[in-house]
């Protein structure tokens, strides 16, 4: 995975939810792509508290190399992180 393989998604119009299974079985979902910061070498994710408050709770980095697959999703909540 390489920064423009994401910006290509968070780029699209309208925006479809992602999300990114990592390579320990993680999984965290993008439901705006405002709560991405995309790097040369991975991406922090702004994960949220609360959908409608839109108040990001905790920041989560991820390394490209670590990211296995990225699904497009059609609806999911705002900042699950299972």
């Amino acid at each position: 995975m390489r920064h423009v393989d994401i910006e290509q998604y968070l780029r699209q119009r309208p925006f479809a939810p992602l999300r990114l299974h990592m390579t320990d079985g993680k999984t965290f979902d993008i439901t705006t792509p405002e709560a991405v910061f995309v790097m040369t070498n991975g991406i922090q994710i702004g994960l949220f508290k609360d959908a409608e408050a839109r108040v990001v709770e905790k920041v989560i980095w991820c390394a490209f190399i670590h990211i296995a697959r990225v699904e497009v999703l059609e609806s999911v909540g705002a900042g699950k992180r299972k």
